[in-house]
């Protein structure tokens, strides 16, 4: 136990080097491996392979924001789960401007099918020119009472 405590703790230190933090991602320990998934100094790569077993925490990252100002695009590459995540937080609008950007509409869709997304993100998507993002978003908004 007092090995997993060691692991926990240099997983969330946000000092612990790359190289260890890859290391700690291969725990046995799902603590240890989420906390790793949540620490700001992980690196992108380490991010998008934790995604599809710790989305929650790798969405909840506080690093996307920093990564997006970096690299427009990095939506790309992450996961799913992931992006759902991300759709509920403040990088919701980015993620929208990704997708229409590069015309994805199947990630404009998964948007528009988020219940938790911000209000002002899910109107956004009501006046998507995809008619099909369009509707989900607006059957969604109409569903949980957002209309107004």
């Amino acid at each position: 136990m007092a090995n997993i405590e060691r692991d926990l703790k240099r997983a969330n230190a946000p000092r612990t080097p790359a190289a260890e933090l890859w290391a700690l991602s291969q725990s046995r320990s799902p603590r240890v491996q989420k906390a790793v998934a949540g620490n700001p100094s992980a690196p992108l790569e380490l991010l998008l392979e934790l995604g599809h077993r710790h989305p929650d925490e790798v969405g909840q990252n506080v690093v996307w924001s920093l990564l997006y100002l970096e690299d427009p695009d990095l939506w790309e590459d992450a996961p799913e789960p992931v992006l759902q995540v991300l759709a509920s937080g403040p990088q919701g609008a980015s993620l929208v401007d990704f997708a229409a950007r590069t015309g994805d509409e199947l990630l404009t869709v998964l948007l528009a099918e988020n219940e938790s997304i911000a209000l002002e993100t899910r109107r956004r998507l009501a006046c998507a020119s995809s008619s099909v993002v369009r509707t989900v978003a607006l059957n969604l908004q109409s569903l949980n009472g957002f209309l107004g």
